[in-house]
This record gives structure tokens, C-alpha cells and sequence, in this order.
């Protein structure tokens, strides 16, 4: 049986509790359910948790960041 790297990933970080990876320049991100669109992982994704994107942000509706959104 041959098992993807991404397949391994996606197990992974849903085990540990995380919603994707992204990249600390900001120039991507993607969740657990559509791990690397662009048919790629870069060196330097790292795991996050998905939060709402401020209004301003204007291009999409949420990020993944290092740690998780704190509500009060």
C-alpha cells in the first residue's frame, strides 16, 4: 500500500488539533481539507488554527496563525 506525504500530514495535524498549515511570510495557508492546493508543500509551512480574517483583510475570510483565537 502507498501512503501520500500529504495524507500523513493531514493525519497528523488533525491529530494534534490543528486546522491547516501556513506559511510564516504570509503568502499562503490552507486547511487540513485541502492541504496544498497548489499541488505543493513549501519547507516552511508550519501547523496553525484557523481564525476569522479582520474585515479589512477583504480577499477571504479567515487565516491560519500560530496559535489559537482567545474569546472572552
Amino acid at each position: 500500500m502507498k501512503i501520500r506525504v500529504v495524507d500523513l500530514v493531514k493525519k497528523s495535524l488533525i491529530a494534534q488539533g490543528y486546522d491547516g498549515l501556513y506559511s510564516e511570510d504570509g503568502e499562503c495557508a490552507c486547511e487540513t481539507d485541502d492541504l496544498a492546493p497548489c499541488g505543493e508543500m513549501q519547507h516552511d509551512c508550519v501547523a496553525g488554527f484557523k481564525v476569522p480574517c479582520p474585515e479589512s483583510c477583504g480577499e477571504h475570510d479567515w487565516h491560519i496563525q500560530h496559535r489559537e483565537k482567545v474569546t472572552p
